[in-house]
């Protein structure tokens, strides 16, 4: 095994320990809080990467819907949920949101349907973001040693596969 596969090969495993830990663990760091987002009159459904921008997304905790000088904090139903109450919601009148579900990984859902161009805040969690140069440094505080860790445990049962023949 060359000098450049072993490098290009712990990059992966550092990149695989970095995407594990963080689908088990909610880490503070990455705990986000993003304004500036508008609902269009009239638009269900909204894609989270394209419509949003929000991008390397996890979870959201709250989503709060502003209107003019107030504020409400919209609730997170099941899809299943909301098919039950509004079986169609296009036949319904647009008003101010109260209710939003995600719909997959990247849609998300608004009913009923905005009647307004409203103001939106997220507060979501993000996934740990990759290393990719030498130099990068992890947002995560002593979380080093683990990934240092976990990686050369990876690499040496990556190894023993080679040496035993079982790859």
């Amino acid at each position: 095994i060359g000098k450049k596969n072993i490098e290009t090969r712990a990059q992966r495993w550092l990149t695989l320990v970095i995407q594990r830990i963080s689908r088990v663990h909610d880490f503070g760091a990455c705990f986000r809080v993003t304004t500036g987002k508008t609902l269009t009159a009239s638009k269900k459904s909204y894609s989270l990467a394209t419509d949003f921008t929000l991008t390397n997304h996890k979870a959201i905790f709250d989503l709060r819907l502003i209107d003019g000088t107030s504020s409400v904090k919209l609730d997170d139903l099941f899809t299943r949920k909301l098919d039950l109450n509004y079986p169609y919601p296009e036949s319904q009148s647009t008003q101010r949101c109260t209710h939003y579900s995600r719909f997959g990984n990247d849609t998300i859902e608004f009913y009923p349907i905005p009647d307004s161009g409203y103001a939106l805040i997220f507060r979501d969690i993000t996934f740990l973001p990759g290393l990719s140069g030498d130099t990068e440094v992890c947002v995560v505080p002593f979380i080093d040693y683990l990934l240092i860790a976990v990686t050369t445990a990876w690499g040496f049962l990556s190894y023993e596969e080679v040496n035993s023949g079982a790859i």
